[in-house]
């Protein structure tokens, strides 16, 4: 069972109702405190998204479509979606072992994958795209 609580007035306020029926009057039940990160906000993943885009149009711009960049079969150009599942969602899974973007946390997953990514693609091609934000999307 996980519950989430907020910090109020220095007590915990539980969110939701706590269900504490499968215990017995003087079970003992262990309680750890830490700090809930949360999952992304949908700016992070609307960012997300951009940053997929962004890429797609970066490399393909530059000349390496995905054969180039990852097989020697096809001349594939990049898309929103292809960055996602062959560069993004293997280096999420490989490192952070979370299959969905659903389940990235607000303050630390996004940006190890994407240093992970754009350090690899940056080192093998040549292309860095900076972070999608508000500056650098207002002069695009």
């Amino acid at each position: 069972m996980e519950i989430i609580a907020t910090k109020l007035n220095n007590k915990l306020k539980f969110e939701g109702n706590v269900d504490i029926s499968n215990f017995k009057e003087g079970d003992k039940i262990l309680i750890t405190l830490k700090k809930y990160q949360g999952e992304r906000t949908e700016n992070q993943n609307k960012s997300l998204h951009i940053y997929f885009r962004l890429l797609a149009e970066a490399l393909n711009d530059a000349g390496f479509d995905i054969k180039k960049t990852l097989k020697q079969d096809f001349d594939i150009p990049w898309t929103e979606i292809s960055v996602k599942e062959m560069l993004w969602r293997p280096v999420q899974k490989s490192y952070l072992k979370k299959n969905s973007t659903t389940k990235l946390n607000k303050t630390q997953d996004i940006d190890k994958i994407y240093d992970i990514i754009n350090r690899a693609i940056g080192e093998k091609t040549g292309v860095y795209v900076p972070w999608p934000c508000e500056d650098n999307l207002i002069n695009k």
